[in-house]
């Protein structure tokens, strides 16, 4: 009888061990790592931005390097990023400059955000998905 027990334990515990085994890491289509540079679409010619670049590290870590049409710089260095399977990337306080207002001073907000990554001959990261202004990967 205690055989019997034991033996149902270790069966439960091996089928719940292999039902908790950990997911391979999934890759994206496109290598995420390197440089992006916003392209200007007819949805954001207002904006008061002249380049817009991201640098994806391999660590995990992005800057952002803005330039608005007067010239001034805005750099936000040090930001974290992760792959979100399937096609998402996630990116933590990436300054958000896209409005059509004027303003005195360009101050982006940073915030929190989930874009889609389009993986195809043409890589892109998009700023929203009906929308023609996007990451584009430097080559």
């Amino acid at each position: 009888m205690l055989q019997k027990i034991v033996l149902a334990i270790l069966s439960a515990l091996a089928l719940a061990c292999a039902a908790c085994k950990e997911r391979a890491t999934v890759t994206p289509a496109v290598t995420l790592e390197g440089a992006w540079t916003v392209f200007f679409g007819n949805d954001c010619k207002g904006y008061q931005l002249k380049s817009d670049n991201l640098v994806l590290h391999p660590d995990g870590t992005f800057d952002q390097i803005v330039v608005a049409k007067d010239g001034k710089r805005f750099d936000s260095l040090g930001q974290h990023w992760r792959f979100l399977p399937p096609d998402s990337i996630e990116l933590r306080k990436r300054r958000n400059f896209f409005t059509a207002q004027d303003y005195k001073e360009l101050v982006g907000v940073p915030e929190l955000e989930v874009l889609i990554v389009k993986s195809d001959a043409h890589p892109a990261i998009l700023l929203h998905p009906d929308s023609n202004c996007f990451y584009t990967k430097e080559k």
